[in-house]
């Protein structure tokens, strides 16, 4: 075999049997002393906690734990403690010592956990009066359980409490309060924190009432919050008598009212004398006598301000009371945040308080209040209180925009007798008062801040009038003034409500003549306010209008239009019928409106109306509903005239219904001349006789007169079927008598007799 072959075989031999050692090497776990060795505590932590692997290993582990005294390892021991079934655990109390003092910490941590409490215990007393000091604190803790084994294990330690805070928490866990006194000054922190244990509480307060020590004195008084604790702390702070008088001063102002209140209980019990000062003033504020305090004056004032803060609102309003009384500038912007509190009381208090107060700032706060219904009118009292110092700041609100707050202002600047110099601010006065006849005797001065007026809802149609009153005056002397009164208002009735509108309407109306001419322009200008203008017009009557509303009764304007133009054309009256029969001739007419307008206007002129109709030259229609406006037999007597003929009389269907319409509306007045038709017509009975029934009542009389009276056949047999169909019983006696004494007739009459029973009955 060649040489260097052999060579690379036992090279590759040597190279695999090192490699399977390595592997079989690394594969092997290390053991506790090379993982002790490289300080692999998890890993040691590892080993020790499973309690499934070997005792022995665990044990060695334990062992290197504890000797190591690595933190991470030391928490891990101290928790075993509490696996009570584990076998390692005598091990683990002989090996904790070992890790010597770095161990304690732990072991004081696990002190406090009552289920590893006994073995921590256990540990900590192999360590002797090193551990003390570890377990000192737990005698404060409020765990009373605590507190206890604490007691118990440092007398197992044999450790002795000296004259210091530690000794004083010692014999306070041991519930021996009157160690601490012997202790002295160490001792009363310890026992301030005992007062927060419930099971100390009071053995503490009676070692701090002998200690004597004024620093007590707070603490002491928190427990006034407790009823049953309250008396016995007073009374314990009480027996330091004027040394404690500090720090009762100072727990006046505390923020728990049970604390002052017991400051109070305890200087009472001193039999302390309240002074005139800050202390004073508090004292008898939580007495709740206000007088004196009021008495004290400005010392009372921060004291009060403090109150204002209080829950009770009784006390905040009697604070707020007092404050005003004083009325110190110091307290003056808190009252002023007060108008905004939420407690309306509050707010009225604050009120009344400001009107002690003379400053600017008061008086802008009070006047900024005007407009507001819930202060008012304590508002206008405290500000007629201050006097003429409040009077620039509210003539400055006779222009406000707001008319309550104006009317507010002027009534407080009545009260206090101002009397304006200038005549523009005497126009402002009395427009804010409303009184319209004092502006309208100011005169010309009153013309402009009137004009403004106009623009406000609530008082422009009062203004409006006032405004008219001054102007009728000016209509000769001062015509172009009294034409700018005359546009504004024009101006003004847009868009105001019914009642305001009306009552410019009548503004207007009474600046006639001058003010047709500025209606009709402002009605040519397609205004859209035009039904006031309208009615304007109506109520003015004069006859320049009448064309021009006539041109509204066509359809190119609203239903509403119309009929206001009916309206008005019927005010302006008999003048109107001509321009009314002219728009007759437009196509574009509403007959209902046009007849409407000739109704109302033509009352006077029935005749003419007549006249149109008899003549053919208008609508019927429109003609026949204007009759039926005026409640007049001879206009119901023309109205008839359209009914004959039957259905191949001169006049249609549809005017027929209308007459029928404007019959019923003219009523009683139509009676007799239909009664009059059935003779003079006997062809046309069937026309008038239905409208004669449904006018029912109203007819029944009548029927009745010329049913005995009547000379003419037709016209009784036509009554007797009328009065049939009505079914009225008071008709019977007539038509019985008539039945006697006109036998022609039985048949009529038993007819119509038969008919009435019959309505009767049902």
């Amino acid at each position: 075999m060649n040489p260097a072959v052999t060579i690379l075989i036992v090279l590759a031999l040597f190279l695999t049997i090192a490699g399977i050692a390595f592997a079989l090497n690394s594969s092997r776990p290390a053991s506790i002393r090379e993982l002790k060795a490289q300080k692999k505590i998890r890993d040691i932590v590892a080993i020790f906690q499973d309690q499934k692997g070997s005792l022995p290993q665990r044990q060695e582990a334990l062992a290197a734990l504890a000797s190591l005294a690595d933190p991470l390892g030391l928490e891990a021991l101290v928790a075993h403690l509490g696996e009570k079934d584990d076998p390692l655990l005598p091990m683990l109390l002989s090996e904790l010592p070992k890790a010597g003092e770095p161990v304690l910490p732990f072991l004081s941590k696990a002190f406090r956990n009552p289920a590893i409490r006994p073995q921590a215990a256990l540990v900590l007393e192999k360590f002797g009066l090193s551990s003390a000091q570890w377990l000192i604190p737990y005698l404060s803790d409020s765990n009373s359980r605590l507190q206890y084994d604490t007691v118990q294990t440092l007398d197992k330690l044999g450790w002795l409490p000296g004259k210091d805070a530690a000794g004083a928490a010692y014999w306070i866990a041991r519930r021996e309060y009157l160690n601490c006194v012997s202790i002295g000054e160490p001792a009363v922190l310890p026992l301030i924190e005992a007062l927060e244990n419930p099971g100390s509480t009071e053995g503490a307060i009676l070692a701090l009432g002998m200690l004597g020590d004024v620093r007590a004195t707070l603490p002491l008084l928190k427990l006034c919050k407790d009823g049953s604790l309250a008396l016995l702390a007073v009374r314990t702070i009480a027996r330091w008598k004027e040394a404690a008088l500090p720090p009762l001063l100072a727990a006046l102002s505390h923020s728990e009212e049970t604390v002052r209140q017991g400051a109070v209980d305890a200087l009472e019990l001193i039999e302390w004398l309240p002074p005139a000062d800050e202390s004073g003033a508090r004292f008898w504020l939580m007495k709740k006598r206000w007088d004196i305090v009021e008495k004290i004056g400005k010392p009372a004032v921060r004291p009060l301000m403090d109150a204002l803060l209080d829950k009770d609102i009784q006390v905040r309003l009697s604070a707020v009371r007092c404050l005003g009384a004083i009325a110190d500038e110091t307290s003056q912007a808190m009252l002023i945040t007060l108008l905004s509190d939420k407690e309306l009381n509050i707010q009225l208090g604050a009120v009344e308080a400001l009107g002690h107060y003379q400053t600017p700032d008061a008086i802008q706060a009070l006047v900024q209040t005007l407009g507001n219904d819930d202060l008012s009118p304590t508002n206008l009292s405290a500000l007629a209180s201050i006097g003429a110092p409040a009077i620039p700041f509210l003539a400055s609100q006779l222009k406000a925009d707001s008319t309550k707050v104006r009317s507010r202002a002027a009534e407080v600047l009545r009260t206090l007798k101002w009397a304006p110099e200038a005549t523009s601010d005497k126009a402002l006065f009395l427009l804010a008062m409303q009184d319209w006849e004092g502006l309208v005797r100011l005169g010309v001065p009153a013309f402009d801040p009137l004009i403004q007026e106009l623009n406000r809802l609530e008082t422009c149609g009062q203004a409006g009038q006032a405004l008219a009153k001054l102007c009728r005056p000016l209509l000769s002397s001062e015509p172009e003034r009294a034409h700018l009164a005359i546009i504004a208002l024009i101006k003004a009735v847009a868009s105001k409500p019914l009642e305001a509108q009306s009552a410019l309407v009548g503004a207007l109306a009474s600046l006639a003549p001058e003010s047709v001419q500025p209606i009709l322009d402002a009605l040519e200008d397609r205004r859209p306010d035009s039904l006031p203008l309208i009615e304007a017009l109506g109520k003015i009557g004069d006859v320049r209008a009448a064309a021009p509303l006539a041109q509204y009764l066509t359809t190119q304007h609203t239903l509403s239009e119309r009929e206001a133009a009916a309206e008005a054309l019927g005010g302006i009256g008999p003048p109107a019928v001509n321009p009314i029969l002219e728009i007759l001739r437009s196509q574009s007419v509403d007959p209902r409106s046009a007849g409407a307008a000739l109704g109302l206007a033509g009352r006077k002129a029935r005749d003419r109306l007549v006249e149109a109709l008899n003549s053919k030259q208008y609508d019927a229609q429109v003609i026949v509903y204007a009759l039926g406006k005026i409640p007049d037999p001879q206009a119901a007597a023309a109205i008839i005239g359209t009914l004959r003929g039957g259905q191949g009389g001169h006049f249609g269907q549809e005017i027929k219904n209308t007459a029928q319409t404007a019959l019923f509306e003219i009523g009683y007045q139509a009676v007799q001349p239909l009664i009059d038709a059935l003779a003079l017509y006997p062809a046309d009975q069937e026309n008038f006789k239905p409208i004669l029934i449904k006018m029912g009542r109203m007819a029944l009389d009548q029927l009745i007169s010329n049913l005995i009276s009547s000379s003419s056949s037709k016209q009784r047999e036509a009554i007797i079927d009328v009065l049939g169909e009505i079914g009225e019983r008071k008709a019977i006696t007539a038509l019985l008598a008539t039945m006697n004494a006109l036998p022609i007739h039985r048949n009529h009459v038993n007819a119509a007799l038969a008919r009435i029973q019959a309505a009767n009955l049902r």
